[in-house]
């Protein structure tokens, strides 16, 4: 699994390629909430500070 916190949101999501680069930017590294609203994965509503987990099968 692989986890990153941006701006007090942590998201723990697959390590697997093709996935993990479709929410990690391959330019930023930044995690990417709409790619993951668009492919059906992130329907969570947060606040900043709120702690989340996105798991991925694969």
């Amino acid at each position: 699994m692989y986890t990153e916190q941006i701006n007090n949101v942590t998201t723990v999501i697959s390590t697997t390629d093709t996935l993990a680069n479709r929410f990690i930017g391959l330019a930023t590294g930044t995690y990417c909430v709409a790619n993951a609203k668009a492919i059906g994965v992130s329907m969570y509503d947060f606040d900043a500070g709120d702690s989340i987990s996105v798991a991925l099968p694969g």
